[in-house]
């Protein structure tokens, strides 16, 4: 009698309730709620592969603008090695230069030296002739 209390409540019932009866019978009502979890669990990886995207986007852009640093950092340091070379040279060719004229003024101060020994000699050379006449005319 069970039974057929339960065909007389179904057979009152509601369209909406039989067919969500039916759904629970069927196992479509389980399929049903897996089916709305995976629609949110799809919604949110779209939302999150989106977040990826953009981040993605951004890091790529910052990126390009790293390498862009990184070149123009390497020019400078190609530039500034070019310009330390640079005044290298020109410090040495001022030592270069300042050395030639250092080894031409000793070279200048020997020959006065020298010259001036040989004055000197010839001076006192003369002072004596000079004593001598000095000497003999006195006599």
């Amino acid at each position: 009698m069970l039974w057929l209390t339960q065909i007389t409540s179904l057979t009152n019932a509601k369209d909406q309730d039989r067919l969500n009866l039916l759904k629970e019978v069927a196992g479509t009502k389980v399929y049903e709620q897996r089916r709305q979890e995976s629609l949110k669990i799809m919604d949110e990886t779209d939302s999150k592969s989106g977040k990826i995207d953009e981040l993605l986007t951004y890091i790529e852009e910052r990126l390009s603008e790293l390498e862009a640093e990184k070149e123009e950092l390497r020019e400078y340091q190609d530039k500034d090695k070019e310009r330390r070379c640079l005044d290298y040279a020109l410090k040495d060719a001022d030592l270069n230069r300042i050395d030639t004229q250092i080894a031409e003024l000793d070279q200048l101060q020997r020959m006065a030296v020298g010259r001036d020994g040989d004055d000197k000699l010839e001076f006192e050379e003369r002072e004596t002739e000079i004593e001598v006449l000095t000497l003999s005319q006195t006599r």
